[in-house]
């Protein structure tokens, strides 16, 4: 798994077992320095499994607690989409992975994308982008 495929994972599967939508799950990492503690842990343990860099994340937040109900339960869906639809975004934009992960995540689109109730995570990647595009043109 490259890096953005590892940043993704993580944020989806943890939106998934906090059962909070992950453009929130974004913010929150991005905020609290989980991004940057992920990539620098991900040079040093790129062969390691998600179960591995969750567990970084949950020792980093401190918080092990998992939700009791599941709202978010189409984060593999999302884990497979993404990666493709945010190396549209780096490329078409010219932004790095944080920036571009950022600018998704903070759309219209990615806020729509983080909740199963949307059911965008039936969409294929392609359509994804051109929501994403349509969106940054208005």
């Amino acid at each position: 798994m490259n890096k953005l495929e590892m940043l993704i994972a993580c944020i989806e599967h943890y939106s998934y077992l906090k059962d909070v939508p992950g453009n929130q799950v974004f913010v929150s990492f991005a905020q609290k320095g989980v991004l940057t503690m992920l990539l620098d842990s991900y040079d040093v343990f790129r062969d390691m499994d998600i179960g591995f860099f969750m567990g970084v994340i949950d020792g980093y937040v401190e918080n092990t607690i998992d939700a009791e109900e599941k709202h978010y339960i189409h984060y593999e869906e999302r884990k497979k989409k993404l990666p493709q639809v945010v190396a549209s975004i780096m490329k078409q934009y010219n932004m790095d992975e944080i920036k571009a992960l950022e600018q998704f995540y903070l759309s219209d689109t990615g806020a729509l994308f983080s909740q199963d109730t949307s059911e965008l995570y039936k969409k294929t990647p392609e359509e994804l982008f051109a929501l994403y595009v349509q969106e940054q043109e208005k």
